[in-house]
């Protein structure tokens, strides 16, 4: 997707990260927003450590809109760990929830959740 967007000159910087806990080469504050699709999945693509980095990217004030398959968060497969390390940044003040919300059959016959939060 690198190749194709340079075609087109669309961004002022390309970058090939891996997000985890650690920090990438991007700086901070870079961002307004952070969308997160198809990161979550059965074999922990990203790890729920990846949002202090997302934090960390996105500008105070702005947001992060994360989505994945609902069953992945509540059925003990790979994310269990994601809306409690959510809280707990809510928590010590790193962002502030906007929304949460849960959509059925958005993925076939299973249901999704769509988080917003708003970076501090």
């Amino acid at each position: 997707m690198l190749k194709e967007a340079r075609k087109y000159d669309l961004y002022e910087s390309y970058y090939i990260e891996f997000l985890s806990k650690n920090p990438t080469t991007i700086p901070a504050d870079t961002y307004d927003a952070l969308v997160g699709s198809g990161i979550y999945g059965e074999a922990a693509h990203v790890p729920s450590e990846a949002l202090f980095e997302m934090i960390r990217l996105v500008k105070p004030g702005g947001y992060i809109v994360l989505t994945t398959r609902h069953h992945l968060v509540t059925d003990g497969i790979a994310y269990t760990d994601l809306e409690p390390l959510m809280d707990k940044l809510e928590t010590d003040g790193r962002w502030r929830k906007i929304s949460r919300d849960i959509y059925s059959g958005c993925y076939y016959d299973l249901d999704g959740i769509i988080w917003c939060y708003q970076v501090l």
